[in-house]
């Protein structure tokens, strides 16, 4: 949504982890409604605000973390917030989770099987089921 209220370059996409239905809403007429409408104006700059910080915030703190921790994160992040259980598949590859965490697909393959072994996690192929999450949150705090 930053986007909208930018030039008309669009600088991000996004991509879906699942069917999803997407209703589109053109640019001229969003912002028209925008300007007519002091209170949504407030409230969605609020919120962009908001998803601004959280998202500046998570990014340094993902920086800081060595490699478990930034596992652990992602681990807590798909449990939490995409799926709501500590039962999931992994919606991307290796190699755009690597990306997604700044490491190395061999790195993030060793730490998630040091992860199985130790008995944190069971991973069959995509299948992750977090077998100790309190382990896995005193991993991603301890970073």
């Amino acid at each position: 949504m930053a986007s909208a209220f930018s030039s008309d370059t669009y600088r991000f996409y996004a991509d879906s982890l699942e069917d999803t239905e997407v209703i589109l809403i053109n640019k001229k007429e969003f912002l028209g409604i925008i300007e007519s409408n002091k209170t949504l104006n407030l409230k969605i700059k609020y919120v962009l605000c908001q998803e601004n910080l959280q998202l500046y915030s998570k990014l340094v703190e993902i920086s800081e973390k060595q490699m478990a921790g930034k596992v652990a994160f992602m681990l807590l992040y798909f449990s939490e917030y995409v799926y709501g259980d500590t039962s999931f598949e992994f919606p991307l590859s290796m190699t755009d989770l690597s990306d997604f965490l700044n490491c190395s697909r061999e790195t993030l393959s060793r730490t998630i099987n040091a992860f199985a072994a130790d008995k944190i996690i069971d991973k069959e192929g995509r299948k992750i089921s977090i077998l100790h999450m309190d382990l896995v949150q005193t991993i991603y705090k301890l970073g």
